[in-house]
């Protein structure tokens, strides 16, 4: 199935799709009910296979880029894949491995890029099909479910699913007003410890981890309070237009069915025990990745700007989704406006800010993570409390932690200051690099030092070390003006490599 084979299929389903208008007609006759639900899966299900040829070829071009990401101006290609191509990067760096992973498996790879396996069980696979085994273990993949393929390559019990162990859920806590400034502290003291560009959950984890360190555990096994539960510019051009017709629309059609079969309860009447069961047994794909895309999919009937705008091409379907999940239909406009001359990292950083204040103005403590991180935390809590010799709740539990992580690091971080630290503070810790997700490592010269350059704020910007050694000092990328809002970056496409 070459590109444009696939491309044709993907317009064809898609315009089977749009037959199925949401919302769907209220119908009360079961038959009728089932019979919707049937059609809506054999398209789903269809279009859903064709995301392995998708990942397999955005996965190859990636991977060709990655040698030459700094020529784009990327310290990483997760960074490029988000901000050039509207892709999680860490979605772009899982496609990364899995194709680097089939590079010498020709059969599963043509399997996969065919659509008769399925991408989760290419991967239960991988380790097996190998040499001669390869072609009996791609057959076992088409007619296998992953839990038995699972089970077949470690000859036992199949281990908990990818999708259990990438669960992710919301812990919370209503913290007191006067306990807020040391939570929010802490979390801070913590980015300079751990990393500026961590998430949240890394920081809670890292107060966690310290106050665990330096107090007794509890005596039981807490369960959750409250709520916790690199080519040339043309190359790259290319595969950015390749993917501006395929992958957004193939995610446009996957959320649409996705939508149209929730809302008709399409799982349950064909069968399945939930929509997470559906989409891990029929779709091959984790219940997250399509109710990203359902979701978006309801915002886009709520917010009919925001598919114009993504139609057009002015924003990213990343960027899309961000202004979906925390916009409304009165600020859509002007936040598609300001997304449009933004990076993806950029206007993610700025509205988890502002959902940030909303948290802190309510006396909410909100972070999502991982299962691992939640079941951390409440242990943290358990020994908070055990400390104290009383219940407290999630709140002064957190307060406790956070004074705590104060004491030890607070002292530590506001160590000597010098010129370069002051600089790094008034960057936030970050790269400044359009674009760039990483911590700042150092402080750069707009004009060398060695040319004259000052050492006075307005001369120094904030930099990875990635950007800083081979992005600017090895002619790629240019800036100039004065720090820190009087900037201009160049991307050097014309240099020669030496």
């Amino acid at each position: 199935m070459d590109a444009l084979l696939a491309t044709a299929r993907l317009d064809a389903l898609g315009s089977a799709a749009a037959i199925l208008e949401y919302p769907l007609p209220r119908e009360t006759d079961e038959a009728t009910c089932q019979q919707g639900a049937r059609v809506v899966d054999a398209l789903l299900v269809r279009v859903a296979r064709g995301h392995g040829a998708l990942d397999v070829a955005i996965g190859e071009g990636l991977e060709a880029l990655a040698p030459r990401k700094m020529h784009l101006g990327f310290a990483t290609i997760g960074d490029y894949a988000r901000e050039k191509l509207g892709i999680a990067a860490s979605t772009a760096q899982k496609m990364v491995r899995f194709a680097k992973a089939l590079r010498d498996k020709p059969i599963l790879r043509a399997a996969v890029w065919a659509g008769n396996v399925p991408v989760r069980a290419a991967e239960a696979v991988l380790s097996k099909a190998v040499g001669e085994e390869e072609g009996r273990w791609v057959e076992l993949a088409r007619t296998s479910s992953v839990r038995a393929l699972q089970a077949a390559v470690k000859g036992a019990d199949p281990p908990a699913s990818e999708e259990e162990d990438e669960k992710w859920g919301p812990i919370r806590a209503q913290v007191r007003p006067e306990g807020m400034p040391t939570v929010d502290e802490a979390m801070e003291v913590a980015r300079r410890v751990v990393n500026a560009a961590a998430p949240p959950y890394k920081l809670l984890e890292a107060l966690c981890e310290e106050f665990l360190g330096g107090h007794e555990p509890p005596d039981f096994a807490a369960s959750c309070p409250d709520d916790l539960v690199a080519a040339r510019r043309e190359e790259s051009d290319a595969l950015k237009e390749w993917l501006e017709k395929d992958r957004d629309r193939w995610d446009e059609v996957v959320g649409h069915l996705a939508l149209l079969f929730r809302s008709m309860n399409g799982a349950r009447r064909l069968g399945f025990a939930s929509f997470e069961h559906y989409c891990t047994e029929r779709l091959d794909m984790a219940v997250r990745s399509v109710e990203q895309r359902a979701a978006l999919e309801r915002k886009l009937y709520e917010l009919p700007s925001l598919r114009k705008a993504m139609r057009e091409r002015r924003i990213s379907y990343e960027q899309a989704r961000l202004i979906a999940r925390h916009v409304d239909g009165e600020s859509v406009d002007a936040w598609i406006e300001r997304a449009e001359t933004m990076t993806c990292i950029d206007l993610r950083r700025e509205l988890q800010g502002i959902e940030k204040a909303q948290l802190c103005a309510r006396g909410e403590f909100q972070v999502w993570a991982p299962r691992p991180v939640a079941g951390l935390v409440a242990m943290a809590f358990g020994a908070a409390r055990k400390a104290t010799g009383r219940w407290i709740s999630d709140g002064e539990c957190l307060e406790r932690i956070a004074a705590h992580f104060l004491d030890i690091w607070k002292p530590v971080v506001e160590g000597r200051v010098t010129p370069s630290s002051k600089v790094l503070q008034r960057d936030n810790w970050l790269c400044r690099v359009p674009g760039c997700s990483l911590a700042a490592d150092h402080a750069h010269h707009i004009d060398f030092k060695s040319h004259g350059g000052s050492d006075e704020p307005w001369n120094r910007i904030s930099l990875c070390a990635a950007h800083h050694l081979h992005g600017v000092h090895q002619g790629w990328i240019k800036v100039s003006g004065t720090a820190p809002d009087g900037l201009r970056w160049e991307l050097q496409t014309g240099r020669r490599e030496r």
